[in-house]
């Protein structure tokens, strides 16, 4: 079932057949609302430098009692009146069965997708890898991880 704020599938997979960049990711932001919870945003460029007018979210969740993980990447398309979801990924780490919605899955659209289970066993890394595979959007330089913190001098 399509959200409120989801673009048609094929608009999403034919945003996602052309390469793209996102440079410069900002470093990791601390989330007010939500503990234990990191954001880093930036917009994405076309090959020749341009907006794609498409925006990039990284959430990371690390629970400060049980230590698991969640991931949730999402691209948005920009528009005037607001952001609609054209991809995101979402996994959480989970020792029992959860309810369906929250086991891990992505979105290209309005289509929800089912991962596999393995996928919440996946790192950073492996999550960030799946996520570029599948948009085609290329960070410049990587994206660190978000518990990796580098003093700037």
């Amino acid at each position: 079932m399509a959200g409120l704020n989801d673009i048609d599938t094929e608009e999403a997979l034919a945003l996602f057949a052309v390469p793209r960049t996102c440079e410069d990711v900002e470093g990791w932001l601390p989330q007010k609302q939500q503990a234990d919870t990191w954001i880093a945003a930036a917009g994405v460029l076309n090959e020749d430098g341009s907006s794609a007018r498409l925006l990039v979210e990284l959430v990371f969740r690390r629970s400060s009692k049980t230590s698991r993980v969640w991931y949730k990447f999402t691209v948005f398309k920009r528009h005037a009146s607001g952001l609609e979801r054209a991809y995101q990924l979402d996994i959480q780490q989970f020792a029992r069965q959860l309810p369906i919605h929250d086991r891990p899955h992505e979105h290209f659209g309005s289509e929800r997708i089912e991962g596999g289970c393995d996928w919440a066993t996946w790192t950073f890394e492996q999550a960030l890898q799946h996520f570029t595979e599948r948009t085609t959007i290329t960070f410049r330089p990587p994206v660190p991880h978000p518990e990796h913190f580098e003093l700037r001098g």
